[in-house]
């Protein structure tokens, strides 16, 4: 059984250089989520309670139903999964760019600046974000993470370089991003949750593309470590926990110019 939602968040996939005035960019691919150390344990103790196996831990460890809404806060927050990207973007006047972009149950839009020196640049965008958009692959019978929604702000900042003719273009920076969900989740037979979380995190992104106009292979990787805290609530019941951990975004992407 999977406790996973459909890929949250949504992969930059565009280098440090903006498109020039009036041109437009379209991308394909697909992104996946990895989550990594105390993340993955808390979704493999959520997965082990809802076979009805005790999570595995040392004696005083915080109880069976708290290690579960650990869990499901990663479950929402972080929705590791492999999940489709497509994009558009366009050029606009001085050096400036818009996007709109959609992954999993998520869709991004941003807009981004870019100073430029020629084979280098160096872009500061902002992204806006709705999280909770299309089915879940939830895979766990009597549970529904459906009806949580979120709404983030993320800024990226890129440091780039392309050769001639924009054959090869390299990038690497940092993103930060802060995330709120609100909704209801319906756990087990009982009265829904409603849940209250927030998602604070950074890290590092990198990524190449190459290619022959009009068409380029771009991929990227980004690491992020992210502060969650979030609580589950109804009546007779109410979990407040909190996550720290990394997580690891690869994803890929053909890209069409024109």
């Amino acid at each position: 059984m999977s406790l996973l939602g459909c890929g949250s968040g949504v992969p930059l996939l565009h280098s440090a250089h903006t498109l020039p005035a009036g041109r437009t960019a379209f991308a394909v691919g697909v992104s996946d989520r990895f989550v990594l150390g105390n993340q993955q344990r808390a979704l493999d103790d959520a997965r082990r309670y809802s076979r009805g196996v005790p999570p595995e831990g040392p004696q005083g460890a915080p109880s069976e139903g708290l290690q579960y809404a650990r869990g499901v806060l990663v479950a929402v927050a972080e929705g590791p999964a492999v999940a489709p990207f497509v994009a558009a973007r366009a050029g606009i006047a001085g050096k400036n760019e818009a996007g709109l972009s959609y992954s999993g149950q998520s869709l991004r839009g941003d807009f981004r600046h870019a100073f430029d020196w020629g084979h280098s640049a160096l872009s500061v965008g902002l992204g806006v974000t709705g999280r909770g958009f299309g089915q879940s692959a939830l895979d766990l019978p009597g549970t529904d993470l459906t009806r949580a929604r979120g709404l983030g702000v993320d800024l990226p900042i890129l440091l780039g370089y392309r050769s001639d003719a924009d054959l090869l273009s390299v990038w690497a920076g940092l993103r930060g991003s802060l995330d709120r969900w609100t909704g209801t989740l319906a756990l087990d037979s009982r009265a829904a949750f409603d849940l209250s979380a927030t998602r604070v995190a950074l890290g590092p992104v990198i990524g190449m593309s190459i290619g022959l106009p009009p068409f380029w292979v771009s991929a990227e990787l980004e690491l992020d470590y992210a502060h969650v805290t979030g609580s589950l609530d109804r009546p007779g019941t109410r979990y407040d926990a909190r996550i720290d951990g990394w997580s690891a975004r690869p994803a890929g992407a053909l890209v069409a110019k024109f």
